[in-house]
Parts: structure tokens; sequence; C-alpha cells
């Protein structure tokens, strides 16, 4: 029997995910492993835009957006502190944590958007406070990535980013490749 490549192992991994899970795969390969190096925006323990060493917490501009649309300046502010006290305590003690210091070059180079609208952060967020909903809705009826499932559906998705946000934004490339969307003519 021959050894499988590395590209083979990743591949056949995942092909056994179900579809449902790809525009996540696609979201976390894109924010890991961009082809074009996009601006970050830097934001300190406060939530507010700052340059490193104090800006610790990355995420590309139209991020920032979506996740104040769907917190709201409190809810993004709480997330920010979370994320950036768990970066300060692992710069400190890379040494005592399993994998400290890969997962501190890891994070260094991210977006750390997925922790924070979807991942551990989100869900101790959300287990502080339970009585607040997140806003789903910032305008009218937005429509999350992850429940797209049409052409219309990806369509009204874009509509609902504001212009400044669609360049080299992964979201959006990705339904404008799999739904065949012109963005000139369509949106």
């Amino acid at each position: 029997m021959s050894k499988m490549s590395d590209r083979e192992i990743v591949l056949a991994y995942i092909s056994t995910l179900p579809d449902s899970k790809m525009k996540e795969v696609y979201q976390i390969l894109t924010e890991r492993y961009e082809i074009h190096k996009r601006k970050f925006m830097l934001f300190n323990r406060e939530g507010k835009e700052a340059k490193a060493p104090e800006g610790k917490v990355r995420l590309r501009p139209y991020q920032y957006e979506r996740l104040l649309a769907s917190y709201g300046e409190f809810g993004f502010h709480r997330l920010v502190e979370i994320f950036y006290d768990y970066l300060t305590y692992l710069e400190k003690n890379w040494e005592c944590v399993k994998d400290g210091k890969k997962k501190l070059k890891d994070l260094s180079v991210i977006s750390h958007y997925h922790i924070l609208g979807k991942g551990w952060v989100a869900q101790k967020y959300e287990q502080e406070n339970p009585q607040v909903s997140i806003i789903e809705e910032p305008e009218e009826k937005s429509i999350d990535f992850f429940e797209i499932k049409s052409k219309a559906q990806a369509i009204k998705y874009i509509q609902q980013t504001p212009p400044e946000f669609r360049y080299d934004n992964q979201e959006i490339i990705y339904l404008v490749n799999k739904y065949n969307i012109d963005i000139d003519k369509e949106v």
C-alpha cells in the first residue's frame, strides 16, 4: 500500500464531511491560508482599534461590521475583551499550555472572526448573557452565510453587505463562484 501525501489526506478528510459543512471549511481555510494578503484591523482590550502590540484581536473591516451588527456595541466589546484576555494569558504562559507556542503563532496570522462570531468566545458570551439575544437582523431580515441555499439568497446576502466591504470578501467570492453571480448586473 502506498503512502498518501498530505494533500491527499486533507482531500480525503474533506470528502467525508457533509455538504452542509463545506461553507465553514471554506471560510476557515480562506481565513488561515490567504491567497492575497488583506489588511486586518487590530483591536485592543477595550475593542478600540489599536496598533500592535496593544492591538491583538485581528479582524477584516467587513468582519468587524458583521460582529457589530450581530452583537451590538456592548457585545462586540465583550467578545474582544474575552479573546484579548486569552491572548494575553497565552503570551505570558505559552510554556504551560499544550502547544502554546504553536497556538500563538497560528493566532498571530489569522482572522479571529470565526472564534469571536461562532467559536468558543461567542459561546462564552452567550453563557454569560443568556438574557441577551444576539441580533440576527441588523436591517430587515438578514441572511446568515451558512443558511444560504439558493442564488436569490446569495444575491440578497451580497446586497446586505455594504459595497465597501464586498471587495476581497471571501464569503462573497465563494457565493459569486458557486451561484455564478454577475455582481455588476445582478446585485
